[in-house]
């Protein structure tokens, strides 16, 4: 028999961490195949899109940008690029949307233990980081965490569904009323 439970692992066994080549927005590109990623907790850090820059690799996708200057983490479905203060984060298994939008609300909830540190130390500081992850037979269990997510999106829908049925019927409630 399989137990589930609960259970911390260190993110280098998660994850690398990697400097990215950092650019300036003015050797930026014609185009939308890229996004370029900045320092910035708008727009998942996104300030505009490029098209490919020549002689310059890009980062690839299914990987996560952070932001060192306010410490943030936004999942990277496209490939991109980056401006200065910015690291990438690579993830050493096979990511589906659920487990990144799992992940990236794991990482962002240490912001504030990262922020203590300097800027210089973060890459030794994420490695050594523990988080607590759902485990089964001593793996991180994926299934669980996809499930997870998936029922959460669907209490959301829900619950958007029911707060819109009540404008609905207060809106008729109220034109019937002013007829």
């Amino acid at each position: 028999m399989t137990k589930l439970r609960g259970g911390g692992i260190k993110l280098y066994n998660l994850f690398s961490i990697h400097n990215v080549r950092g650019l300036n927005k003015d050797v930026l590109e014609e185009g939308t195949e890229f996004d370029y990623i900045t320092r910035t907790s708008k727009n998942q850090g996104i300030l505009q899109t490029t098209g490919k820059i020549d002689n310059i690799e890009f980062n690839e996708q299914n990987t996560w940008s952070l932001g060192l200057l306010q410490i943030t983490f936004f999942y990277r479905k496209r490939k991109w690029y980056a401006g200065q203060f910015v690291r990438k984060i690579v993830p050493k298994f096979q990511v589906t949307e659920n487990v990144a939008l799992y992940l990236t609300t794991l990482l962002n909830s240490k912001r504030q233990y990262f922020l203590q540190y300097l800027v210089s130390d973060i890459d030794r500081i994420f490695l050594d980081t523990e988080i607590s992850l759902p485990l089964l037979n001593q793996k991180v269990d994926i299934q669980y965490i996809n499930n997870f997510i998936s029922a959460i999106k669907k209490i959301i829908v829900k619950d958007l569904v029911l707060w819109n049925n009540d404008k609905i019927n207060i809106i008729k409630k109220i034109t019937a009323y002013s007829e």
